[in-house]
C-alpha cells in the first residue's frame, strides 16, 4: 500500500499515437509510446490536444509492444520520476512517466472488407 502523503502517480486515458520499441546498449528493452488526450481551452472552449510520453521497461515493455496498436484507447497508471537534460545549454528537469499498469479499453477499429453476394457465389460461399 502507498503512503498517501508521498505518492507520485498519474492516470491517463487516451489514444496511443506513437509506439517505439528499442533495446538499450545494456540489453534492457524499452517501449516508448505517446498517449493523446484532449482538454477544453478556457478562452474559447476549443479542444486542445496534449501528448504524454510514457515508457515501459524490460519484459513488460516487450509484452506491451506485441499487444498495442496506434489508435488503441488505453488507461495507463504511471509512476513519476525526474530526469535532468541539457536543453540549449541549460540543465532542465523533465518528468518521466513510467508505465506500471496498462488496460486496453478499446482496440482500434480495423478496416472492414465488404464482400458482395456476387463474389461469395463466385467462390462457392
Amino acid at each position: 500500500m502507498y503512503d498517501i502523503r508521498s505518492v507520485s502517480r498519474a492516470m491517463i486515458i487516451g489514444n496511443i499515437t506513437i509506439i517505439e520499441f528499442k533495446e538499450l546498449p545494456s540489453g534492457t528493452a524499452v517501449l516508448n509510446f505517446t498517449v493523446a488526450t484532449n482538454t477544453k481551452s478556457k478562452d474559447d472552449g476549443d479542444n486542445i490536444a496534449m501528448f504524454h510520453y510514457i515508457s515501459a521497461w524490460a519484459k513488460y515493455g516487450q509484452t506491451l509492444h506485441s499487444l498495442l496498436t496506434v489508435g488503441d484507447l488505453v488507461l495507463v497508471d504511471c509512476s513519476l520520476s525526474y530526469r535532468d537534460r541539457l536543453l540549449e545549454g541549460k540543465k532542465v528537469r523533465r518528468i518521466q512517466l513510467n508505465c506500471q499498469k496498462l488496460i486496453v479499453l478499446q482496440k482500434k477499429k480495423t478496416d472492414r472488407i465488404e464482400v458482395s453476394n456476387d463474389i461469395l457465389e463466385a467462390i462457392g460461399g
